[in-house]
């Protein structure tokens, strides 16, 4: 959140954006998947009484937009910044002036707010133990996400984890001097992806994931996480979605179970087609994953809130990313439990794939 002041100190205007310092600039995230808000009151000790407050947005494409929103009785108003979002496409950029006419003067502020997908890595609510707090400042590993602690892998299939660590999209002012590696022979730096810089591509060639602070300095810190390879023999199934935070994540996990379900029974003859349909049928299947910490078990319980939900089976992994492809976890809540009672935990889901008319 941010809080500028009008030019002559008459209001302000909190929004709910992030601030980051980057290359020296002051720069500001907003996000199209939060319900954000600007809440606009009148500076301490100023009355206002109702106030008409013209919103512009200015933008390279489409055109600017211009709105007029009428305050309370006491100057202050509340307006959500969801359409301005909505306007902006991932990694485009607009300002926002906020403009007031009081007493014959001008009051405004100004911002441009860089738009990213999906929501705040400071909004988000993950076990604070994710096996990365020994890095960084703590606020910094305590609102970050991680890879979790197992990645299953199968032969040439890229896998794509998540990571806002060393990541220049995340909400801080200041940045860890760490990168991302992959390790077969030797360590290779990886380049993180997508829109909010927080997807790792992990191809074939690598057997673990290493992270590491301060490389080469006196505080030198590693952490390292081993892919696992999985026997030719194995089920498995590639699941692909897009994350609360905006970045692709693509993995494997196994099938434990195959479900046939008959959703609904019917004799009709449906319109048009005239086919008589009997039953609705539906195929599925139920994923899990072993060993995993509290942390771990959250990140692969983001499936639940995706909308993009895609799956694929050998042969044809390579078409995981095809809307044909879309699935649903019919999972509607999934509890991470935080103690260590149990020891590590077990992630699963149930997954439907296919629905077919029986006639």
């Amino acid at each position: 959140m941010v809080t500028l002041n009008s030019t002559n100190n008459k209001f302000t205007a909190q929004m709910q954006v992030d601030y980051a310092l980057i290359n020296s600039t002051n720069t500001y995230f907003g996000y199209k998947k939060s319900n954000s808000e600007v809440v606009i009151k009148p500076y301490t000790g100023v009355t206002l009484g109702i106030v008409y407050y013209k919103i512009t947005q200015s933008m390279s494409y489409p055109q600017d937009y211009f709105v007029t929103y009428t305050s309370n009785t006491d100057g202050s108003l509340v307006f959500s910044m969801r359409k301005f979002m909505a306007r902006c496409t991932v990694g485009d950029f607009f300002q926002l002036t906020i403009q007031a006419d009081i007493n014959g003067v001008i009051e405004q502020v100004s911002i441009i707010i860089y738009v990213l997908d999906g929501v705040s890595y400071t909004d988000i609510i993950a076990p604070r133990d994710n096996g990365y707090n020994e890095f960084t400042q703590p606020q910094w590993a305590f609102h970050s996400v991680v890879p979790p602690n197992v990645i299953l892998r199968r032969g040439a299939i890229e896998v794509i984890t998540e990571s806002s660590l060393a990541n220049v999209a995340q909400s801080d002012s200041v940045q860890p001097n760490a990168a991302w590696y992959g390790y077969l022979l030797n360590e290779v730096a990886l380049t993180l992806q997508g829109s909010r810089n927080n997807e790792i591509h992990l191809d074939a060639a690598y057997t673990k994931l290493i992270y590491i602070e301060n490389a080469g300095g006196v505080n030198q810190k590693k952490k390292s996480v081993d892919l696992v390879q999985t026997d030719a023999c194995e089920n498995l199934v590639l699941l692909r979605w897009t994350s609360q935070t905006g970045a692709t994540r693509q993995h494997f996990f196994h099938v434990t179970e195959l479900d046939a379900a008959v959703d609904e029974t019917a004799r009709l003859v449906s319109l048009h087609d005239g086919y008589k349909v009997a039953k609705n049928v539906s195929n599925g299947f139920k994923i899990y994953i072993d060993g995993l910490t509290p942390y771990s078990h959250w990140y692969y319980s983001d499936m639940i809130m995706a909308n993009d939900l895609r799956a694929a089976v050998a042969p044809a992994w390579s078409n995981v990313n095809i809307e044909f492809n879309e699935v649903l976890c019919t999972e509607v809540n999934k509890a991470t439990p935080l103690g260590t009672r149990g020891g590590f935990l077990t992630f699963e889901a149930t997954i439907k794939h296919k629905h077919y008319d029986s006639y």
